[in-house]
C-alpha cells in the first residue's frame, strides 16, 4: 500500500470502513474512477522526477522593516505570505470615505478613481481635488490598504520605493467627506448618506470608514443598502474609550458593518479602542492622535502630515512623502479593509455576510471565550482568510479542476509540495490532508454517487 503523508485518523478509518464495507460498494467506486479515466483522459506520458523550486513573493520596499503591523497579519514576510496565493491581482474597488487622495509614487494615479467631494456639496468626480490640509488622514489609510509593492532589490535601496500594503492591486475610490480644514463635523447628514450611496452604486466592493459620527437612521439605511448589494463596510470602533459607557461608535456598531478595534504588537487592546459586544475584529495599530508607529504614505510637501507634525522617526528616514506616526482604530480599519479586498479579489461571488464569516472565522482568537466584547473574534489575519476560501486548490492556480486532483495525489504519494500551505489540499475541510481528500474531491468534481458532498470551498475553518 502507498505510504501516505498524513495518517488517516481512527474516526475516518471507521467511516471509510463503513462506506466500503461490501465488494459491491468497492466495485461501484472503482467503476466511477474508470468512468472518469475513460471520459476525461486525453493522453498520458512517463512521469519523470523533476526538481522544482518554489519562489515566494519577495518585496524590497525601503520602509518595510518598520511595518510590523502589516507583517503581523500577512504571514512570514518574503518566505510564505498571503501574496503567494494565486488569484489576488483582480482590481477590487475600495471606497475610501475620508478626506480624499492625490497620486503618489507609491499610489499611481491609474489606481485612483476620481474624487467625489461631498464635504463641499460637489457630487461630480473631480480629479483635481486634494486631501484635507494638513493631516493627510485619507492618504495614510490608503497607503496601509493599497500602496504599491517594490519587487526590485536595487530599487529598494531608494527611499522612494516606499511602504508595503495589504493589497497593491486594489483600486481606490476617493469619496471626500472631510472639509478642507480637516473637520468631519461640518459635513451635513444628507451628504454622509449620499457618500455611502454613491460609493456602492459606483461599484465599490469595500467601504473603508475610519471615522465615527452620531447615529441617524438615514445613514443606517445607507449601510444596509450597501450590504444588500454585496458591498463590505469596514468601520473603526472609535478612539474615545474612557470607561464602560464608551461602546463601539456609530456606524461601526451596525449589523451591516464590520467593526474593527485596535491592538498593539502583543495583541493587547489599546486603551483608547472602544469595544462592546458588537465588536467584530481587532487589527494591529499604534497610538492614536498621530502619535503611533504605523508607516504609510503622506501628501507631498508642506500640506501633508509630514513635515508639519512628524517627530521621532528613525534616523535618516524622514522622507516627507511618507509618514511614520499613524495609528488608532483608523489604521486598524484600513488593515481590515485591505484584507476584505484580498478575499473579494480571490472570490468576487462572496456576499457581505460571507465576507464577515470569512474574516471572523479565520481571525486569530485572542480570548478564551470567542467572541469577546474586548477583542471580538480576534485579530484579523489575511493569510488565514484567503486560505479559508482556497481549500481544494492544491496546485494554487485559483481554479478548481482536475489538475488539483493530480497535485493532491502527487503530494500524498510523490512528495509534491503544496505551496503556500498544504491545507490547500484539505478538500473536505477537516484539518488533515490525506486519502479522504482524494475521495472527496473526486466525488465533488464529477458529482458521483447519489449523495455527493458539498463543494470544497469555502471552509471558514481552522
Amino acid at each position: 500500500a502507498p505510504r501516505h503523508r498524513s495518517p488517516v485518523a481512527p474516526q475516518k478509518t471507521a467511516r471509510l470502513a463503513r462506506r466500503y464495507s461490501s465488494p459491491a460498494k468497492i466495485s461501484k467506486f472503482k467503476s466511477n474512477v474508470n468512468t472518469i479515466m475513460k471520459h476525461y483522459t486525453r493522453y498520458s506520458h512517463p512521469n519523470f522526477w523533476v526538481r522544482a523550486h518554489l519562489d515566494s513573493y519577495h518585496l524590497y520596499d525601503y520602509y518595510n522593516s518598520w511595518q510590523w503591523h502589516v507583517k503581523k497579519i500577512t504571514g512570514i514576510f518574503n518566505q510564505v505570505s498571503v501574496w503567494d496565493f494565486a488569484g489576488l491581482s483582480r482590481p477590487v474597488k475600495i471606497a475610501l470615505i475620508d478626506d480624499s487622495l492625490e497620486d503618489h509614487e507609491d499610489l499611481p494615479a491609474g489606481r485612483i478613481i476620481p474624487v467625489f467631494d461631498f464635504a463641499q456639496n460637489d457630487t461630480d468626480p473631480d480629479p483635481g481635488e486634494h486631501p484635507s490640509n494638513p493631516r493627510g488622514h485619507g492618504m495614510m489609510c490608503a497607503g496601509v490598504m493599497a500602496a504599491s509593492h517594490t519587487f526590485d532589490s536595487i530599487a529598494g535601496m531608494d527611499p522612494a520605493s516606499g511602504v508595503i500594503s495589504v493589497n497593491s492591486s486594489a483600486l481606490l475610490m476617493a469619496v471626500k467627506i472631510f472639509a478642507d480644514t480637516g473637520g468631519l463635523w461640518l459635513t451635513p447628514e444628507s451628504l454622509f448618506v449620499r457618500a455611502v450611496d454613491t460609493a456602492w452604486m459606483r461599484g465599490a466592493n469595500v467601504l473603508c470608514c475610519a471615522w465615527h459620527t452620531y447615529d441617524f437612521d438615514e445613514l443606517s439605511d445607507a449601510f444596509i443598502d450597501a450590504a444588500n448589494h454585496g458591498c463590505v463596510s469596514i468601520c473603526s470602533s472609535g478612539n474615545t474609550y474612557k470607561g464602560p459607557s464608551d461602546s463601539v461608535a456609530f456606524p461601526a456598531r451596525l449589523s451591516s458593518c464590520i467593526a474593527v478595534g485596535a491592538t498593539d504588537s502583543n495583541d493587547v487592546r489599546w486603551y483608547y479602542s472602544n469595544y462592546d459586544s458588537t465588536l467584530d475584529l481587532v487589527a494591529p495599530s499604534g497610538l492614536a492622535d498621530f502619535l503611533g508607529d504605523v508607516w504609510s504614505i503622506d501628501q507631498h510637501g508642506l500640506p501633508g502630515f509630514n513635515p508639519a507634525y512628524m517627530t521621532n522617526c528613525p534616523p535618516g528616514s524622514n522622507d516627507i512623502g511618507y509618514a511614520c506616526r499613524f495609528g488608532g482604530t483608523s489604521a486598524s480599519c484600513a488593515l481590515a479593509a485591505g484584507v476584505a479586498s484580498l478575499v473579494l479579489s480571490r472570490d468576487t461571488s462572496l456576499s457581505f455576510e460571507q465576507v464577515r464569516q470569512v474574516l471572523t472565522g479565520s481571525a486569530v482568537a485572542l480570548d478564551s471565550v470567542v467572541p469577546s466584547a474586548e477583542r471580538g473574534y480576534g485579530r484579523v489575519d489575511a493569510f488565514r482568510a484567503v486560505l479559508s476560501i482556497a481549500h481544494g486548490d492544491a496546485n494554487n492556480d485559483a481554479l478548481l479542476d482536475i489538475s488539483d486532483l493530480v497535485a493532491l495525489v502527487d503530494y500524498l504519494w510523490y512528495n509534491y509540495q503544496i505551496f503556500p500551505s498544504p491545507l490547500l489540499g484539505d478538500c473536505d475541510c477537516d484539518g488533515d490532508v490525506d486519502v479522504t481528500d482524494v475521495e472527496h474531491y473526486v466525488e465533488w468534481l464529477w458529482q458521483l454517487g447519489e449523495d455527493p458532498p458539498p463543494p470544497v470551498k469555502p471552509c471558514f475553518q481552522f
